[in-house]
């Protein structure tokens, strides 16, 4: 099926067929205004419903706020949905991430920013709703957690022009 092999997920699979489902109705009810029509309200889904779904859920305001972040916001959502990948953990701690984000940065010629810019891109990120941080202040031990779906994520980075080794990790 098309739709899962563009969102890599069952529920966002259904939820593009629900949604695409709503737009072909609605194009039913456009064209065929008089109730009791010819066509009894049966209105097949097209390809073109489908489509405009999968357009409309990825242009959602938290893939743009992704697409347009910083080079070191992008390394760190990777990182994150690396570290979810490798652990099969939704949620992770500062220190763990500063670890892969080292690693990510070195193998992939970049310089490690260090922990202080670390934690200003994780507050950056939670500030806009993107992470969901621990509240408090352990710092190293603050858990951390993508409040999006990691698809999500690897849609918005996986063609980015300034990092294109991101793609690889998502």
């Amino acid at each position: 099926m098309q739709v899962a092999a563009v969102s890599g997920d069952a529920r966002r699979a259904l939820e593009i067929c629900r949604r695409a489902a709503e737009l072909a109705d609605y194009r039913a009810k456009k064209l065929l205004p008089i109730p009791n029509s010819a066509a009894g309200g049966k209105m097949l889904v097209r390809m073109a419903d489908v489509e405009a779904a999968i357009q409309e859920m990825f242009q959602a305001p938290h893939i743009q706020v992704m697409r347009s972040s910083s080079k070191l916001s992008k390394i760190f959502l990777a990182a994150m949905v690396y570290e979810g990948h490798k652990t099969g953990m939704s949620e992770t701690t500062l220190d763990k991430l500063a670890v892969t984000v080292s690693c990510l940065c070195t193998s992939n010629g970049e310089k490690f920013p260090g922990w202080d810019m670390l934690l200003k891109v994780g507050c950056k990120l939670g500030e806009c709703r993107i992470l969901l941080c621990e509240p408090g202040v352990k710092h190293k031990l603050q858990k951390l957690q993508l409040n999006f779906p990691s698809d999500d994520v690897s849609f918005a980075l996986k063609d980015s022009k300034e990092l294109p080794w991101l793609a690889k990790y998502l």
